[in-house]
């Protein structure tokens, strides 16, 4: 049997061995590697790859330019691109929003494969396109649901949401659990000489809140977006993200165990911005302040003032306050990343993979 996992370039490819290997955090395969263990031979699929032949290269561009307008990413000839890869497949997995549409649109109906599409933002989709052209998105969504065998969300909150505004019946659907390697992400003894720790380069990123908050503090900021600073001397900007940082896995987790205290700031998004370095600070044992946004995916796990502390998106008041109250008292500090550890194991690999294999049976088992 063979699953591939459709995501942008090369890097996952690259590190599947070493991650395998225990090298590397597992994270970011979205629990496909466990499949290993069911009989799967994992494959990856570029979903940047160029398409072939000028005429599929000159309807890229098109896509690019329809892209820009609508303000939602999707692609036929990126499908195109790749589709010879999943021939011989018995599953194919996306888990980014834009690939899920383009599989969607673009899989031939005689296809054997098996389609597993992902959401992270499903009901951010129609939101974000242009106001004259959200019934159009609108109406495209539709069409690449009806095509997807089965179909995951990274929240309860944007699944719900997707339920209604498609009218999508719930058995077709499932919550993926997210996890890291807490294996990797682990607390270790050493100095916290870093005060605020941000980091991360999705678009829904709130860093204007961060620095517009009035926090009396030095902050690092890992991120390729831009950041205006003010000129302010106790903001440091490192540039970087996955697989494109000069900050490597290691060296991440060292500026989280050397953090005081770790802020998650996000936009009031159903995505679920941030969720990933939110686990992993807490997975190190460090407090964290994160945006209770829209698509918040800690329902049930996150509690404030126990093993976190939530603030709403855009107060930069309580954004403040909180990060003070952090940095002020080192014994809640101390419990709050004790906490944090504790709580980690929710959201492990190990969660997320048998929360994939789930998907996947759930694909498998349709009848088309």
């Amino acid at each position: 049997m063979k699953a591939v996992l459709l995501v942008p370039g090369s890097v996952r490819a690259e590190r599947a061995e070493p991650a395998r290997a225990g090298l590397l955090p597992r994270d970011f395969f979205y629990g496909t590697l466990g499949l290993a263990r069911y009989g799967y031979d994992l494959d990856f699929a570029d979903t940047r790859a160029e398409p072939n032949g000028i005429a599929e290269s000159l309807l890229l561009r098109y896509d690019i330019l329809r892209n820009r307008l609508t303000r939602v990413g999707y692609s036929p000839r990126r499908f195109n691109a790749i589709a010879s890869q999943l021939t011989d497949a018995t599953v194919a997995i996306s888990p980014t929003d834009g690939f899920t549409m383009s599989l969607g649109l673009g899989m031939p109906r005689g296809a054997t494969c098996r389609i597993a599409g992902g959401f992270m933002g499903m009901s951010d989709l129609a939101e974000r396109a242009r106001p004259g052209l959200r019934d159009l998105i609108k109406s495209r969504i539709a069409r690449a649901i009806e095509r997807l065998d089965h179909l995951f969300f990274f929240s309860e909150a944007d699944r719900q949401g997707g339920l209604a505004q498609y009218g999508i019946e719930p058995a077709r659907t499932s919550l993926f659990r997210f996890g890291v390697d807490t294996d990797f992400w682990c607390p270790a003894e050493t100095a916290q000489d870093i005060e605020v720790l941000s980091v991360g380069s999705d678009p829904s990123r709130d860093y204007a809140s961060l620095l517009g908050a009035g926090i009396r503090a030095g902050m690092t900021i890992i991120t390729r977006l831009p950041v205006d600073t003010g000129g302010n001397p106790a903001v440091k900007v490192i540039n970087g993200s996955y697989g494109n940082s000069p900050i490597d896995d290691a060296a991440l987790r060292d500026l989280y165990r050397r953090a005081k205290v770790v802020v998650v700031p996000v936009e009031d998004v159903w995505q679920p911005s941030g969720q990933s370095v939110t686990m992993q600070a807490m997975a190190c044992g460090r407090p964290v302040v994160v945006t209770r946004n829209r698509g918040f995916w800690g329902e049930g796990i996150l509690h404030s003032g126990e093993n976190c502390i939530l603030v709403p998106p855009r107060d930069r008041p309580a954004l403040r306050d909180a990060v003070h109250a952090v940095l002020g008292d080192r014994d809640m500090a101390d419990r709050l990343g004790r906490a944090a550890r504790e709580v980690s194991v929710n959201f492990s690999i190990e969660a997320a993979e048998a929360s994939m294999l789930s998907i996947v049976n759930a694909a498998r088992a349709v009848t088309r």
